[in-house]
């Protein structure tokens, strides 16, 4: 399984003299055409290769099948969360909050890919990999999103969930 839509089709072992006809499914196995070695420009799909050995004297047999799956489509996402999250602010849906320990949770992404969770603390210009569990965030404002990676290597990230960390009481004045 890749995103790598243009490789090469090698042979090696056969017999001196011999040509060599490499083919193409698309249609799992059932009909074959002959395809180059350079493979270039392939769609999403899946593709099964082989050759086909003949000999000067007319004898011929066929390689193993190779089986590639190519798939350049990026993940879903899904859904970053906070859990276990307490809004204590003036509102209740604007991420300001005293509460400095909380997890990131992610829904809805693609079934077998990866996730890694990621920090910004400088408005999103950097980013850091980060655990799902955040404990005793110093105050300040943190930007978090989650990069998915499917099985082919494709990414996508989740939008970013700012939260602003305040534990300083204010001045009474």
């Amino acid at each position: 399984i890749s995103n790598d839509k243009t490789f090469d089709l090698t042979i090696s072992g056969q017999e001196a003299g011999t040509t060599v006809v490499y083919q193409v499914s698309t249609d799992g196995g059932t009909s074959w055409t002959p395809t180059t070695a350079s493979q270039s420009g392939l769609t999403d799909g899946t593709y099964k290769f082989r050759a086909t050995v003949t000999d000067s004297a007319g004898n011929s047999s066929t390689t193993p099948v190779q089986t590639v799956t190519i798939d350049t489509t990026p993940p879903t996402a899904g859904t970053l969360s906070l859990s276990n999250f307490t809004d204590s602010g003036s509102s209740a849906t604007d991420n300001i909050t005293n509460d400095n320990t909380f997890d990131l949770t992610i829904s809805g992404q693609e079934t077998g890919s990866t996730v890694v969770y990621q920090i910004s603390t400088d408005g999103g210009v950097t980013w850091t990999t980060t655990t799902a569990n955040q404990s005793s965030l110093t105050d300040g404002t943190y930007n978090f999103r989650a990069t998915v990676t499917d099985a082919s290597g494709n990414s996508a990230t989740t939008p970013v969930q700012t939260v602003t960390i305040d534990t300083t009481p204010p001045t009474a004045g």
